[in-house]
């Protein structure tokens, strides 16, 4: 008879021993479970790839034999390609392509490190032509047929277009509406249009040039300028004559679903809209221009997660380091990248033209994700932080704007002290003490203010080449050099060596940084010869034809690619 005593012995010795009398259980289950978990959070963090390519990957760390097998990644309707990943051992070079039985070449391909999932050392990402007329892909290494997926299930016969491309996890309500709205404008007013898009409360960046230009040099293209109507900029627009859309409203719905393409500065959710991309899209069919804020010189991985149709690049060195350099790891090819220019540059050589002598001495720092507080995914905006007077930006920054020594140099040289923060950060502005200085919170343009910058002291902006491209002189404030790339912001080192590479000194203190502007101001802010041949090597344009290359390039991508290479 089994004592008490004999319940409770045995009870300790099963749990002494939980991995032998459950680890099938546990590895097989909540183990496993976990490890998916980790990983996905891995690939999501460390690469920030779209959910469709995580799953990819996630299914191929869980089926080895995946990772000799093709996978759909996403279909471009407009261009008729198909788009592909291919971990396998064997150069894709090698494969060969049967669309309805027709050999079809590879337009475009990108080979890229994938993340540790114990398989193939790198990553292919490829694209095909394939119309919405194909039915049929077949993949072959030599006589051998290689497995086609998408997602979960392997495509053994055909399968069209829609299928391959659309998630129809849509409501009975979301789909009516989406309906409703093409009833309510037969012929459309927003059919082949293209919207244009800088921040949800503000304009004044490319998608704003663009459409100037555009409504001036191609007034048979419509479009459309959205942005929040509480936004200051938006009486200054409506009064230039703009057509102008508030983000928040049912006009703006009802033009996403039927433009040809969304034309932006941001990859904000305000203007992706990503949840309605994943709810609408098999009525969806326009495309997205991602036409940058700045230059990009650091390697920012978010960018992967979004879908983007046509991404657009300044110099030389930046296109590269989104299609050819092996270090980063973005999913970008020349099927998206494009070598064009700023929008707004045509703009910065007409105002600096017109500018006899800069008088500003500006101050414009960046942001930095950890003092930023919580996003709103909807503006792309952050709220007051009270920890942001006790942190090491505050007080760095603060000791720069209150120098007795700069303040005298400056007022000494006839020229002028100003602050511009950073967007992100406009709502910490009274925090510094700034008295005698002129600050912006936004009113006054970027672009006259740079023309009008004799001296820009920055840390990291990309505002540092726009004063470059104009050649004027800049100094880089990097007291915090190690934590900025580490979880103070949401990038990590790029190409771009600031040592190396910039267009000015770089001090660390801000002692140091003091008597390099003093330095300066006093040769009458002259760009010294060596970073004048820095940005002489460095930037690809200085002429007023960037919206002209980026209407061409968009033009390019709105018609199908052809049946080969």
């Amino acid at each position: 008879m089994t004592t008490f005593p004999d319940v409770i012995s045995i009870l300790s010795s099963v749990l002494r021993n939980v991995d032998q009398y459950t680890g099938i259980f546990v590895r097989a289950g909540i183990f496993r479970k976990n490890v998916r978990r980790t990983l996905a959070r891995e690939i999501r963090d460390q690469y920030h790839f779209s959910t469709t390519l995580t799953g990819i990957l996630m299914r191929i760390a869980a089926r080895q034999d995946m990772a000799e097998a093709m996978h759909i990644l996403r279909v471009d309707p407009v261009r008729h390609l198909i788009g592909l990943v291919w971990l396998g051992a064997t150069d894709p070079a090698h494969l060969a392509f049967l669309v309805d039985g027709e050999r079809r070449f590879l337009r475009f391909s990108k080979s890229l490190p994938p993340p540790d999932i114990g398989c193939a050392s790198t990553m292919h990402i490829l694209w095909l032509p394939f119309g919405p007329q194909n039915t049929r892909l077949e993949v072959r290494h030599g006589a051998m047929p290689i497995a086609v997926y998408l997602g979960k299930r392997s495509i053994a016969e055909t399968f069209s277009i829609p299928v391959a491309t659309h998630d129809f996890r849509r409501s009975f309500l979301r789909k009516s509406l989406a309906l409703l709205g093409r009833w309510l404008l037969p012929g459309g007013r927003f059919d082949g249009s293209w919207v244009l898009i800088d921040k949800y409360s503000a304009a004044d960046d490319n998608a704003e040039h663009l459409y100037r230009w555009l409504k001036a040099e191609h007034p048979e293209q419509p479009a459309f300028f959205a942005l929040s109507k509480q936004s200051t900029d938006w009486p200054r627009l409506k009064q230039e004559g703009f057509k102008l859309i508030d983000l928040d409203s049912l006009w703006f719905f009802l033009a996403w679903l039927r433009c040809a393409w969304i034309v932006s500065s941001s990859v904000a959710d305000f203007a992706i809209r990503p949840n309605w991309r994943s709810w609408y899209a098999d009525l969806v069919k326009h495309q997205y221009a991602y036409i940058r804020h700045g230059i990009s010189k650091d390697f920012m991985s978010e960018l992967n997660r979004h879908h983007v149709d046509l991404l657009l690049t300044s110099t030389r060195r930046e296109y590269d380091s989104f299609v050819h350099d092996p270090r980063y790891a973005y999913v970008y090819s020349q099927r998206e990248t494009e070598l064009t220019g700023n929008a707004r540059h045509d703009a910065l050589f007409r105002k600096a033209a017109a500018v006899a002598v800069p008088v500003i001495v500006l101050i414009m720092p960046t942001w930095r994700k950890r003092l930023a507080g919580k996003r709103d995914m909807g503006t792309g905006l952050f709220p007051y932080s009270s920890k942001f007077t006790s942190s090491e930006f505050f007080r760095n920054w603060q000791a720069v704007l209150s120098s007795p020594a700069l303040r005298e140099a400056v007022r000494t040289a006839g020229l002028e002290l100003h602050f511009s923060p950073h967007i992100y950060y406009r709502q910490q502005v009274d925090d510094f003490d700034t008295k005698g200085i002129a600050v912006h919170r936004g009113e006054t343009s970027l672009q006259d203010l740079i023309c009008n910058t004799a001296l820009l002291i920055t840390d990291y902006s990309s505002l540092g080449m726009e004063a470059a491209l104009l050649r004027r002189s800049v100094l880089y404030f990097q007291f915090d050099r190690d934590s900025f790339w580490g979880s103070d912001h949401s990038y990590s080192r790029g190409y771009f060596d600031y040592d190396r590479d910039g267009f000015g000194d770089v001090a660390c203190t801000p002692e140091d940084l003091v008597s390099k502007a003093i330095a300066v101001i006093r040769t009458g802010c002259v760009l010294e010869e060596r970073f004048r041949r820095r940005a002489d090597a460095f930037f690809a344009f200085s002429d007023q034809r960037h919206c002209e290359r980026i209407y061409a390039a968009i033009q390019r991508r709105s018609v199908p690619e052809g049946a080969c290479a």
